[in-house]
């Protein structure tokens, strides 16, 4: 039985862009801004980038299924809370809570590894973990691996072997960090990334989508929205999560309705007004820009029948920066 969580996925990601001053080096700019953007892009993923410190969270959609009855879920957020120093080391404290939602008495959602301490090895580009009954550290997180390598530590010994497939880059608030992809589907696959940790949960053992799963849904800092998930079926991701993660989020995040999907042709958006202008960008799954459009006014139409049957990916930028991210299917 492959398992299906509630959808509530993704959030910000934010770039920069040029100002093409004279119109007479505008074509100059556009011929070089490929280059520059790939530039600056590969400058930051040489460069570590650690964990974020205190007044830090993760939220983390857990759930289980069972053939007999319908499943249980629930939230797990983890927060660093402060330094502390262990052994001559410095650690981060990181605080592991669970929230049920649905108490069926069907099955116990994954958790991960409860309350502990987490370390920044910067220097060796890895991360260490050590619980607080634990006397020594162990390796979360080997951000030297290359393609082909085996995922090791921690990570290394859940349920299956993963092997590296390939190695890209995601936009963690303004940042390119370097991130690594254990499965192809970069999508919606599991992948590590530096100064996240894992797509799905900071501690959390890789579970393939069956019968347990846990979902990164996002990280912030003092309330500020760092990190979501780049795909998925939902594109409204952290505005719905239940209150006691963050309310901000729900106050100031553009609801979007994209209606039908699957669609034969047409894709309706419809939310609110008070971030238009949005900028639409739709994708396929390699991340080929198929359809690019500023969109002035809700409900909208845009026409996709000209685009091959298939999944793509839909990205909206608001006026106040926040990037939002689902998918559809054109039948």
């Amino acid at each position: 039985m492959k398992m299906i969580l509630p959808t509530y996925n993704e959030k910000k990601r934010t770039g920069f862009r040029l100002r093409l001053c004279d119109m007479a080096a505008r074509p100059l700019l556009i011929a070089v801004l490929p280059f520059l953007s790939w530039s600056w892009a590969t400058a930051q993923t040489s460069v570590y980038h650690p964990f974020p410190g205190t007044n830090s969270s993760w939220c983390i959609l857990t759930g289980c299924l069972d053939g007999s009855c319908n499943g249980d879920y629930g939230y797990i957020i983890d927060q660093i809370t402060g330094d502390t120093i262990i052994d001559g080391l410095i650690y981060q404290k990181v605080q592991e809570t669970y929230y049920p939602v649905s108490n069926n008495g069907c099955c116990t959602p994954p958790i991960g590894l409860s309350s502990g301490y987490l370390r920044d090895d910067t220097a060796n580009k890895k991360a260490y973990w050590r619980g607080e009954t634990m006397g020594q550290d162990t390796l979360l997180y080997d951000f030297t691996l290359q393609v082909g390598d085996t995922l090791n530590g921690f990570m290394g010994n859940c349920m299956i072997p993963w092997i590296v497939q390939s190695i890209d880059s995601a936009i963690v608030g303004t940042n390119y960090h370097k991130r690594i992809n254990l499965e192809s589907d970069t999508c919606n696959g599991f992948s590590i990334i530096e100064g996240i940790g894992s797509t799905q949960g900071l501690t959390n053992c890789p579970y393939l989508p069956f019968e347990m799963a846990t979902i990164l849904q996002c990280v912030t800092v003092s309330d500020t929205l760092l990190y979501t998930m780049s795909c998925g079926s939902g594109i409204n991701p952290c505005a719905d999560l239940p209150s006691y993660i963050s309310p901000i989020f729900s106050q100031r995040l553009l609801r979007v309705q994209v209606s039908p999907n699957p669609t034969t042709g047409m894709l309706i958006l419809d939310g609110q007004t008070d971030q238009l202008p949005l900028a639409l960008t739709i994708m396929d799954l390699t991340g080929k820009v198929i359809t690019h459009k500023v969109i002035t006014y809700l409900p909208a139409t845009v026409d996709v029948s000209t685009s091959s049957k298939g999944v793509y990916s839909l990205r909206i930028i608001q006026r106040d920066g926040v990037v939002s991210y689902g998918k559809f299917i054109r039948q």
